[in-house]
């Protein structure tokens, strides 16, 4: 770390929190990536209490989202920086509020922002990272790019923010 990447939380709004996406596909496209023989995280078949959790993740996912060119478009928590006392506390009030049970820090964070896509970019997309890097998709071969969720949002976000990668969500 320098004094960049420390002057870029510190210059920054007090909540930073990146986003990803997701295909608008049955089970998010998981299932078709776990199941992809191309893949390094290749299974030939997905165990039941995944399939679950990949179903409860959609559905809560349909109701916390934004829409970007088809997409399913989330804060991502990989990366949370804040100085501001109590959002915790704020967060666990709104999963209690709209019954959040699935990536609760993620979908209470879409409602707490209560903004548009490009708000929320704009306000508290930080610099230093991207929501999942470019570079997870070099787990996957034989893949279609142009058309990757991940791909697609982080040429928006590149559009609208210039960034100074630190760390990568891999």
């Amino acid at each position: 770390m320098d004094d960049y990447f420390y002057n870029s939380l510190k210059n920054g709004n007090d909540i930073q929190v990146s986003i990803y996406a997701y295909p608008n596909e049955k089970n998010l496209g998981i299932t078709n990536l776990i199941t992809h023989k191309s893949t390094q995280r290749y299974e030939t078949e997905i165990s039941p209490d995944l399939l679950r959790f990949i179903k409860g993740m959609e559905s809560q996912l349909r109701l916390h989202h934004w829409n970007y060119k088809g997409l399913l478009v989330s804060p991502n928590f990989c990366f949370f920086y804040t100085r501001r006392p109590g959002i915790g506390k704020e967060l666990i009030d709104i999963a209690n509020l709209y019954k959040i049970e699935n990536c609760v820090e993620e979908h209470s964070m879409f409602r707490w922002a209560n903004c548009e896509l490009d708000e929320f970019i704009d306000k508290y997309e930080p610099i230093v990272l991207q929501g999942s890097s470019d570079e997870s998709r070099t787990l996957i071969h034989e893949y279609d790019w142009e058309n990757d969720a991940i791909i697609k949002i982080n040429n928006y976000i590149s559009s609208k923010k210039e960034k100074n990668i630190y760390f990568k969500h891999i």
